[in-house]
């Protein structure tokens, strides 16, 4: 038996890790495919030698990338400048839509940008609710706040908020919510028929559509415009590619108060005073490795080339 050369084999385990990597680092459908025909082409091309063996191979490797794009679709992202997942357009604020969006990680979308997004421009709105009766489920139905189903709250906001501006409002409630509120994705139900006194003094523990749903309701109770805003949050940034990109879990809920004198909304989102990490821009670190394993990739195809054996008489 001839000796068996690993070269071809550490390329090819090589190609495909770096191809599934770039795609994992939040790659379009077209750089996929284009870096993948890349390093194909690569090393068809300085085979120097068309034989039927080769173009045999090139044939199937093109066909096995082909069967892998469709099979990978309906997860590679896309870029656009607004969201086409349609998940909230005309729905109401629903703690198990959320909930079970939270535990997708499942690409929505992808935002293009030309600078690292700040905070403020990673906060992506599709959707606004304004109105509640209970203070704890917001609609985009128009609805009466019935301040007699939150006694506590009511009276809480009274004595605590009413003669402060909303900076200062803001500051009150994100202390009282510092010392023993907590986060989490499976707080349970909230069926009482005061469902804002028993999250506010009895459970103390939601995720970020109660928290905003609770501190616009509370300023609300004291005199200041405030709603609830429905979008995605966070998301990963790709400084390569120059995209910002949402999975579903991503799905957030925020609070938008509106400035009586110059009638202008600004963002405040409560659940970072709880879970301070949960929606901060995320740096994709698989996209610097994704490259280098892509360079390494072509340098060990060549050596792999560079070393095979040749007839002198070619």
């Amino acid at each position: 038996m001839g000796k068996i050369n690993f070269y071809p084999w550490i390329g090819f385990l090589l190609l495909g890790s770096s191809v599934y990597l770039f795609r994992n680092s939040h790659g379009s459908p077209l750089e996929f495919i284009t870096s993948t025909i890349a390093v194909i082409l690569f090393w068809a091309f300085h085979s120097m030698k068309f034989s039927f063996t080769q173009v045999r191979t090139l044939l199937l490797l093109l066909a096995g990338l082909a069967i892998t794009f469709i099979i990978l679709q309906d997860h590679l992202p896309f870029s656009s400048s607004e969201a086409t997942t349609g998940i909230w357009q005309g729905l109401d604020i629903n703690p198990a839509l959320i909930g079970k969006l939270k535990t997708s990680h499942k690409r929505a979308f992808a935002l293009n940008f030309d600078h690292r997004p700040t905070q403020e421009e990673s906060y992506f709105k599709l959707g606004i609710l304004p109105y509640t009766n209970d203070g704890l489920h917001y609609s985009h139905l128009k609805m009466d706040l019935n301040e007699d189903l939150m006694p506590h709250a009511k009276k809480w906001a009274r004595e605590t908020l009413y003669s402060k501006s909303t900076q200062s409002k803001s500051r009150s409630i994100e202390s009282w919510w510092r010392k023993d509120f907590r986060y989490s994705l499976s707080p349970g139900m909230i069926t009482d028929s005061h469902a804002l006194d028993q999250f506010l003094f009895d459970r103390k523990l939601g995720f970020c559509e109660h928290y905003a749903a609770a501190l616009a309701t509370l300023l609300k109770l004291s005199e200041t415009e405030a709603r609830v805003v429905v979008g995605f949050a966070g998301g990963s940034w790709n400084p390569i590619l120059g995209q910002l990109t949402y999975e579903l879990a991503d799905a957030h809920a925020w609070v938008e108060v509106q400035n009586p004198s110059t009638h202008h909304w600004t963002v405040i989102d409560p659940t970072l005073w709880i879970s301070p990490t949960e929606n901060l821009v995320k740096f994709e670190l698989l996209t610097a490795f994704s490259l280098s394993l892509l360079i390494l990739t072509l340098g060990t195809i060549a050596v792999f080339i560079r070393s095979r054996k040749r007839d002198p008489l070619e």
